[in-house]
């Protein structure tokens, strides 16, 4: 007998509509794009988690699962590309670390996530 692997977080999701993003995803894109802006490509989870945490006025980050999933939705999506890469400032024997960069779908996706939230947010009064 086969048992399907389940995915309990998808369970309790919410329900989203084609082509938007939710909060976290928006967020986490808008500091990408910032980064590139000021020509610091490249973050990884837990830089990115800081700076959410920061941007928000939070003492705890986000959870590793949140931040990773997230990532890698938005990866699969193709908004960002991922890439291995060694931190050479880190000690010997640290695992390498995966850096995420926004694409131009990303970029794009952005954009138009913004004017719909906005919107939303002028019709709602």
């Amino acid at each position: 007998m086969t048992i399907p692997h389940i995915y309990a977080y998808r369970a309790h999701m919410p329900k989203r509509m084609p082509n938007t993003l939710f909060p976290i995803e928006q967020s986490m894109l808008a500091v990408m794009v910032e980064r590139e802006l000021q020509m610091r490509p490249g973050i990884h989870g837990y830089d990115l988690a800081k700076e959410l945490a920061k941007r928000e006025n939070r003492n705890r980050l986000a959870g590793h699962g949140t931040i990773y999933r997230a990532l890698w939705r938005l990866e699969e999506a193709g908004l960002i590309t991922g890439v291995w890469a060694e931190d050479p400032q880190s000690e010997p024997g640290r695992p390498r670390r995966r850096l995420f960069r926004v694409t131009t779908a990303g970029a794009q996706a952005l954009t138009a996530s913004e004017t719909a939230r906005a919107a939303l947010q002028l019709a709602e009064g």
